[in-house]
């Protein structure tokens, strides 16, 4: 089966929320995928394709207050299946597994991280690991789609994703809406702990649905 090491996960895959005395309006960021050119070598016929496990990284961003103010981390604690040779970028992502160790979490923010671990992860069944596969990749060796089947809450979620290659990276992006894959008790458990410090301007507590990830690898390629 081919492999691919990423990490939600998600975030993710995987979440996480700004929940500590130090949060700003200034702090989060979005999640950006690298852009540029793509070269005349991405169509080219007769390449291999494999990925840098030791690169991989994962981002996520979730939003408090009603105005969206982003707040970001990574997990640092993941693995997956060891990286096989392909001949185009969606044979490399199908099949691919991985698996999340969510105690990992670190938003530069202890405060923050452990408050994550306690009501928003500690809210769910099975809260230590999150698995996920990659399939139904479909695009070229430029850009395309694919799927990831999350095994988060003592369930299977589907999210779709879509990749790029630019130069020697690739990117996944994705993002994750709480209540729809059944992790609205966890969001509220989080909210609740974190209320006066999720509230805005205008007063209102609020921890957004949405989280959005990013999944960053160098790609590495080699043509006959």
């Amino acid at each position: 089966m081919k492999k691919l090491l990423i990490a939600g996960l998600i975030a993710s895959t995987t979440l996480i929320f700004g929940c500590s005395q130090s949060d700003t309006k200034t702090e989060g960021t979005t999640a950006e995928s690298n852009s540029g050119e793509q070269t005349e070598e991405n169509t080219t016929a007769g390449c291999v394709y494999t990925y840098n496990g030791e690169s991989t990284k994962v981002k996520w961003t979730a939003y408090k207050t009603t105005a969206k103010v982003g707040v970001s981390g990574v997990f640092t604690q993941m693995g997956s299946d060891a990286p096989q040779k392909e001949t185009s970028v969606p044979n490399m992502l199908n099949g691919g597994r991985f698996e999340i160790q969510t105690t990992s979490i670190n938003s530069e923010n202890e405060e923050r991280d452990g408050k994550i671990r306690e009501f928003f992860f500690g809210s769910m069944a099975n809260p230590l690991s999150v698995r996920g596969e990659l399939n139904n990749a479909k695009g070229d060796d430029e850009s395309g789609t694919l799927s990831i089947t999350l095994s988060i809450n003592d369930s299977k979620q589907m999210l779709e994703a879509r990749y790029s290659v630019d130069d020697t990276y690739l990117d996944i992006t994705t993002q994750m809406r709480l209540p729809e894959i059944g992790l609205g008790d966890a969001a509220k458990a989080m909210n609740k702990a974190c209320y006066e410090l999720h509230k805005g301007e205008d007063g209102e507590s609020k921890l957004g649905d949405e989280v959005d990830i990013l999944i960053t690898t160098v790609l590495m390629k080699k043509c006959s």
